[in-house]
C-alpha cells in the first residue's frame, strides 16, 4: 500500500463532508502537484 492512498481516502471523506464543489477544485490541485 503506497503512501499517497491514505491522504486520498481522507480527502474524499472531507469532500464528501464539505461539499464536492469547494473541495474538488483542491484534490485536482493535490493531484496535479503529485503528478
Amino acid at each position: 500500500m503506497q503512501t499517497w492512498v491514505l491522504p486520498a481516502l481522507l480527502g474524499l471523506g472531507l469532500a464528501s463532508a464539505t461539499g464536492l464543489r469547494t473541495f474538488l477544485p483542491l484534490l485536482m490541485l493535490a493531484l496535479a502537484a503529485r503528478f
